[in-house]
């Protein structure tokens, strides 16, 4: 609901006492927080700059009696406040946000006050890439071994949705902008999987993001880190307990991918627990995926590691991340909707086959796009460009290939079928993987992902 008139909304604003919860920004994450905080009896204002956004109708059939405002982030809704829960997609330049900074009120995130509450161990994933695929092996690993998990953060269900008394170890995926709110988080252990420029839109600089993922770490008992990213490595470099994994190394005490025999093998402090062959994907950066995921088990189950190895040869992957859509004698179709940023859509341009057609494009956050130019070497035949980016992605490409520009994401597989069937050689990768956020054309990467399956299927019936 909206409060009609202003008189109403003076009203709310004069709030007696200092113990108001203000929670900027609805959404999935608003959402949770307002539910939380309503289900402890503490008094609660929701607002958004959005006339109706997403999670505006549940909260007012699951809780009626949360005020709540649209179409306004007043710095006057600060009035009789204790904290401010924000959104993780607001920054904290947002205006209310730096009135409340002066005024002294705690800013805090939904995680800081899953923090608050949590009462079993936690194990946190961050990274540039691969955190929702390390969270679902560990999921599907600690699950085969027959531990209570909850999984989310991030992405999936918000972290307070996860709260139970019968969930024996949490498992959060952390994203940068969580942690600019969050202070007391201490993680049982915490993985940081990989570091390339992301949301540089948001955080200004490399450096700024950089430091958010190495506040994580600094919060865990145990971290486990990637030994082939000199970034993450550096943060090890300090820390008091850090296990690494590699795919370029043979590590004697640690998580590495070693040849052996004829086979390559992922290994523990240099012993064989699986082969490579028998994961359901391809890759070495699905490799470095199980290692982490191998690690973290390790930390609260090491036990019954051989459900756990099942379940990770069983794995079916996640929805929009490299996950095959078609095939036909002459092309295959790969969505990889999930790859938001550069260094994802690199880890999918070295995990598919070649040649390929690349569809890319979106909200490219300030992007260098010249990496994807040396994932792809001699396999790219075309690229089509979509959505904001599409003229930076036809600067960085068209010395090297043709590029068509698209407007909409059926216009893109069609483009993309002509290129791949002139081909000279066969069968030919369609991949989309967009190196950018959706939101230029999309609500998020999942409808986008799902209009590239949509789109695939119309043209082959």
């Amino acid at each position: 609901m909206r409060p009609a008139g202003k008189q109403h909304e003076e009203e709310i604003k004069t709030v007696i006492g200092d113990t108001r919860t203000l929670v900027v920004g609805l959404g999935a994450t608003g959402l949770s927080v307002a539910r939380f905080l309503a289900s402890d009896d503490k008094d609660v204002l929701v607002i958004d700059s959005r006339s109706c956004p997403p999670g505006l109708s549940d909260l007012q059939c699951s809780c009626p009696e949360i005020p709540i405002i649209t179409d306004s982030l007043d710095v006057g809704w600060l009035r009789g406040v204790s904290q401010v829960v924000l959104s993780p997609g607001l920054s904290l330049e947002t205006p209310i946000v730096i009135e409340a900074g002066r005024a002294g009120i705690p800013i805090i995130s939904d995680i800081e006050l899953f923090a608050q509450n949590v009462n079993a161990p936690v194990i946190a994933v961050t990274g540039s890439n691969g955190k929702s695929t390390v969270v679902s092996l560990l999921e599907s690993a600690l699950s085969a071994a027959g531990r209570k998990i909850a999984a989310g953060g991030n992405l999936g269900p918000p972290a307070l949705d996860l709260l139970s008394p019968n969930i024996q170890t949490y498992l959060l995926e952390i994203s940068s902008f969580q942690m600019e709110t969050t202070e007391s988080l201490n993680p049982i252990a915490v993985a940081v999987l990989n570091l390339s420029p992301d949301h540089l839109d948001r955080h200004k600089n490399f450096d700024r993001y950089v430091y958010l993922k190495s506040k994580l770490a600094s919060l865990a008992e145990t971290l486990i880190f990637n030994w082939d990213d000199s970034l993450v490595r550096e943060m090890a470099e300090t820390h008091p307990r850090a296990i690494p994994f590699s795919v370029c190394e043979e590590l004697k005490c640690g998580y590495s991918s070693v040849e052996s025999e004829g086979e390559r093998w992922l290994c523990k402090d240099g012993i064989p627990l699986l082969r490579v062959a028998e994961l359901p994907f391809t890759g070495k950066h699905n490799e470095a995926n199980v290692l982490a995921a191998l690690a973290l088990s390790s930390i609260v189950e090491e036990s019954k590691l051989q459900p756990q190895l099942q379940a990770l040869r069983e794995f079916s992957g996640l929805p929009h991340r490299c996950q095959r859509v078609a095939q036909t004698e002459e092309i295959l179709f790969v969505n990889d909707s999930k790859g938001t940023n550069v260094g994802a859509t690199v880890a999918a341009l070295q995990g598919v086959p070649g040649p390929l057609v690349l569809i890319a494009g979106g909200r490219s956050k300030g992007a260098d796009f010249y990496p994807l130019l040396e994932a792809v070497e001699d396999r790219l035949i075309a690229v089509v460009a979509i959505g904001e980016a599409a003229s930076e992605l036809k600067e960085v490409f068209s010395e090297r290939v043709p590029v068509l520009v698209a407007t909409q994401m059926s216009e893109a597989v069609a483009y993309a079928i002509e290129l791949a069937e002139a081909a000279k050689e066969f069968p030919v990768t369609v991949l989309m993987s967009p190196a950018c956020a959706s939101f230029d054309m999309f609500t998020d990467y999942q409808e986008r992902g799902e209009a590239f399956i949509a789109a695939v299927k119309e043209r082959l019936q």
